[in-house]
């Protein structure tokens, strides 16, 4: 498992609750412990766990940041364990490790990632503080998430199209960019497309 909480205990040891996870962190409602797949902390109210660096969704198997060492981890900047969770875990959400120990031989220092100030001083460990990118949205601001081509009906979803007029954006949108039909792309929520980290055009702009 990982890592994974899978039972909690009482004083006298007797379990007083177990838990089940699929490959991904998937499980039947809300883990029984605030911390579960590989150990990492889950946020209940958002469905979410906290990977220090980035949020991971075990219902979509993927990160919902770009990863903050780029392509030095994967050629996806958004997968998770390059799509391998029997093998890898990755402990601080942005290098793989094998096992659930952070024993990879590429630490946070070689991937040239400065670590950042700690924001947990005198913070009790049930208020856990994080960070995630922001994106602005004319005069707001809001969370930036991603989705790609590898998922196109949770992508169609999430930019407010349904599955067949976004399949024919798509067919008009890569070609127009110098794309194949292979070619997975990324989409931003403001329906930006980036391919390999180099942005390409604005999917809305295909819309009929």
């Amino acid at each position: 498992q990982q890592g994974s909480v899978v039972a909690l205990a009482n004083g006298t040891g007797a379990t007083i609750a177990s838990q089940a996870y699929g490959p991904f962190g998937e499980t039947d409602g809300t883990p029984a412990s605030r911390f579960g797949y590989t150990g990492q902390q889950y946020l209940a109210p958002l469905g979410l766990y906290y990977y220090k660096a980035r949020m991971y969704s075990p219902e979509l198997g993927r990160f919902l940041q770009t990863d903050p060492v780029g392509y030095r981890d994967d050629l996806n900047w958004y997968a998770y364990v390059g799509n391998n969770p029997i093998n890898f875990t990755d402990p601080t959400g942005m290098i793989a490790a094998s096992g659930f120990a952070s024993t990879s031989s590429t630490s946070t220092a070689s991937a040239n990632v400065p670590a950042p100030p700690s924001t947990n001083v005198g913070t009790k460990l049930d208020e856990p503080t994080f960070s995630m990118p922001i994106a602005a949205v004319g005069d707001k601001t809001a969370i930036q998430v991603a989705a790609s081509t590898n998922n196109p009906r949770y992508a169609a979803k999430m930019l407010g199209y349904d599955y067949r007029t976004f399949g024919d954006m798509l067919h008009v949108l890569k070609p127009s960019v110098g794309l194949g039909p292979a070619d997975n792309v990324m989409f931003h929520d403001n329906g930006d497309v980036y391919f390999k980290g180099e942005w390409k055009a604005n999917i809305h702009d295909y819309s009929r």
